[in-house]
């Protein structure tokens, strides 16, 4: 499934916090015209959020909590995933950390391919196939060498030996999974 863009609005989705731990969320809509998402590669619209949340501070006694920017898809042009796609399945995969010392972290992928399993049925239908290659190449984009993303407290996967096990799971929402 590809990302649910398709020229929808871009806004700066500001997160406000008062002395409570109250919050409140706040979208200021982008309009293209002030930035070309086709050619920017979002260095326009992260140069607008940051101009944007220096003035919201000068203008409020709120903490800022968060300042996202958000590409958001219009309700008109959603094409939605065929049928069998659930978020609430998850393939939850061991992975070793970078800092050695054994230590591990969870890397999750919502709504997992087939592909992603080792079988079509029985307990491989649960098992997460470690040496798939789109799943080696996700998870290469996490790892010290080459890797644009960091998990569990800005830590990064093993070169050498960045998967250990993964399974498929279910987060709880009151329906029963079905296969």
């Amino acid at each position: 499934m590809a990302l649910a863009y398709s020229a929808g609005p871009t806004v700066i989705r500001v997160v406000y916090i008062d002395e409570h731990s109250r919050k409140s969320v706040k979208d200021y809509v982008v309009p293209t015209s002030v930035w070309d998402p086709a050619s920017d590669l979002l260095t326009a619209i992260a140069t607008i959020r940051d101009n944007l949340v220096t003035q919201l501070n000068l203008n409020t006694k709120a903490l800022l909590l968060n300042a996202f920017i958000v590409v958001r898809q219009t309700e008109d042009t959603l094409s939605l995933p065929g049928a069998d796609c659930h978020v609430n399945e998850i393939a939850s995969i061991v992975t070793n950390l970078e800092a050695g010392e054994n230590k591990k972290a969870i890397f999750q992928v919502p709504a997992p391919v087939d592909a992603m399993f080792v079988g079509a049925s029985g307990p491989d239908f649960d098992r997460v196939d470690t040496t798939n290659v789109n799943l080696g190449t996700l998870i290469d984009m996490f790892q010290t060498t080459g890797g644009d993303f960091t998990i569990s407290d800005g830590e990064t996967i093993d070169d050498t030996t960045p998967l250990v096990s993964g399974r498929r799971i279910f987060k709880k929402t009151g329906a029963k999974p079905q296969s």
